[in-house]
């Protein structure tokens, strides 16, 4: 990400929550203090994000996929959750 590209979205980002998270001086820069109350749920949102660019990955080289099993009421289910874990 380029410099410019990444002060417009901290910009558009601090619009859309309605205050700085960034304290800019020359060359002291930290967070506010509503930069620093939100940057953990901003951090699992990225992580959530991660999670599922990930998991659409696997599902698309079918590292990942649904698996259904059909039991008929005479077997019980514990009898396959244990081979199949």
């Amino acid at each position: 990400v380029t410099q410019p590209a990444l002060t417009k979205g901290v910009q558009k980002l601090e619009q859309e929550l309605g205050g700085e998270l960034i304290y800019r001086e020359r060359q002291l820069t930290h967070l506010t203090d509503l930069g620093k109350a939100v940057l953990p749920m901003l951090e699992r949102a990225l992580a959530s994000t991660e999670a599922v660019r990930r998991r659409a990955r696997e599902f698309q080289k079918k590292e990942v996929a649904p698996l259904t099993i059909g039991l008929a009421p005479s077997i019980s289910a514990s009898l396959v959750v244990e081979p199949i874990a």
